[in-house]
């Protein structure tokens, strides 16, 4: 099995963007928007409509458009049947990934998956800040509204809560899952890449 770096996130961390950055200095293959093409394969689904459901728990709060409406809900909202099969899917997905490449994974529990596994070359970090620095970011890093940004957080927020509890039985923010975590509103978001990059290497033995 190879290298895993996994990261989850509040909204407004720029969590995402860091993993990005993180996996392109590292070489490591950067998992998240590819899982759900390649689940709509194996489930047989058109990964547009595969999103549509993907995405149903932020277009029922009203942010229907929203570029970060697939970071609502990994498993949508509704069909509890589905949410368990696209959970199964996906947690394949990510297994056969991790296999045969070193990877940086977002979200999707993958932190709870690994540690269940007892899989040893792996690193978890877990982005978090305050409300008032996530809400700025929004606005000044996102390009969202003042109204947008509140929406997002408070959504995205407690979504991403519900499916971690459901998941691990652990609450969102709890390090019990975590190697590192991440305060964002004092590091610099090139700093902050610069600790998970030098962090990881000495993690993973890497020259």
């Amino acid at each position: 099995m190879g290298n895993v770096i996994t990261l989850s996130r509040q909204f407004g961390t720029l969590g995402r963007p860091l993993a990005k950055e993180l996996a392109d200095r590292l070489g490591f293959k950067f998992l998240d928007p590819e899982i759900i093409e390649r689940a709509a394969e194996k489930m047989g689904m058109d990964v547009e409509e595969l999103r549509a459901y993907d995405n149903q728990m932020v277009i029922k709060n009203h942010l229907d458009g929203s570029k970060y409406i697939a970071m609502a809900s990994p498993l949508g909202f509704g069909d509890t049947a589905k949410q368990a099969k696209l959970y199964k899917v996906e947690t394949e997905i990510i297994i056969e990934e991790a296999e045969k490449n070193d990877c940086v994974i977002v979200g999707r529990a993958a932190d709870y998956l690994f540690s269940k596994m007892g899989k040893e070359d792996i690193f978890r970090v877990h982005v978090t800040a305050p409300y008032e620095h996530r809400y700025e970011q929004c606005i000044t890093a996102l390009n969202l509204t003042r109204v947008e940004a509140a929406e997002h957080i408070k959504i995205i927020d407690k979504a991403r809560a519900k499916f971690y509890k459901s998941i691990t039985g652990e609450d969102f923010n709890s390090p019990k899952y975590r190697d590192l975590i991440l305060n964002m509103e004092y590091i610099d978001f090139e700093d902050a890449v610069d600790v998970v990059e030098i962090l990881a290497q000495k993690r993973f033995s890497l020259s």
